[in-house]
């Protein structure tokens, strides 16, 4: 049986791309550190020949292909993707991200060859954790702070999808589209989606069952476009729900 094993769990949550506003003289940015962190796992497997396969797991939160605003998508795929993807994957930090960012010059001082010679430590395969996807346009500038950090004017558009109880829309044809785009990356590797899944409020009845149709049709939706995206050719070579009992989410407070 061979082993899987992920080295660092959803890389690219929103939040993580931006260093703190301190007067340190130097300020890590958590992405460079958590991709580097990655490429420390790696290296130290493959130092002590340890059999597992492993790899970097990302939250994919892909933009809408067909947005009609493709630089607002850029962008936010930038930010989710590219940033954590492109070091691992090509050894190169993505220019037009970390222009978006203005971290051009300290990841130049701070990042450099023998970082990302480390970060790009070949893996075994490419993990994702898929639960929806973003619809973005071009909206006015905005001086609020955003999760999104450089790109603080791309707004979020409602697609009318149908939606969790998380607020999450629900496009099972989206997890088509990131393995693509994630085989695009890395056509040598295989695929994993390594957490899909979906929250509902559970009413409990009278007879001590959960009735939930609306899971239910979630995981068959995304599972069928597992199917879709294997008859496609695309190395997806297995499927994880998240989780066996319900969603939990640590942010809700479980």
């Amino acid at each position: 049986v061979q082993a899987l094993r992920q080295a660092v769990d959803e890389a690219g949550r929103p939040g993580i791309v931006q260093r703190a506003g301190d007067a340190r003289p130097v300020q890590p940015c958590p992405a460079q550190r958590q991709v580097l962190a990655q490429g420390f796992i790696e290296k130290g497997r493959i130092l002590r020949h340890r059999p597992q396969q492993a790899a970097l797991v990302r939250q994919a939160h892909l933009p809408d292909i067909d947005s009609p605003d493709q630089d607002a998508a850029r962008r936010i795929d930038g930010l989710s993707n590219r940033l954590f993807l492109d070091p691992m994957l090509t050894g190169e930090y993505p220019a037009d991200v970390l222009d978006d960012l203005g971290e051009t010059s300290w990841f130049e001082e701070h990042a450099g060859p023998d970082d990302l010679s480390l970060i790009s430590t070949p893996i075994d395969f490419m993990g994702i954790n898929y639960y929806s996807r973003h619809t973005v346009r071009a909206g006015a500038p905005s001086d609020q702070v955003s999760a999104y950090p450089g790109s603080e004017f791309v707004e979020f558009v409602d697609t009318g999808a149908d939606r969790t109880q998380m607020g999450w829309e629900i496009h099972p044809d989206g997890l088509v589209d990131v393995v693509r785009a994630s085989h695009r990356l890395a056509p040598e590797l295989p695929i994993y989606i390594t957490e899909n899944g979906s929250a509902y409020e559970d009413v409990v009845g009278a007879d001590g069952t959960v009735n939930d149709p609306e899971r239910l049709k979630y995981l068959q939706q995304h599972i069928a476009a597992c199917q879709e995206a294997i008859a496609e050719g695309l190395p997806l070579k297995g499927y994880f729900a998240w989780s066996l009992t319900d969603n939990f989410e640590w942010a809700e407070g479980y």
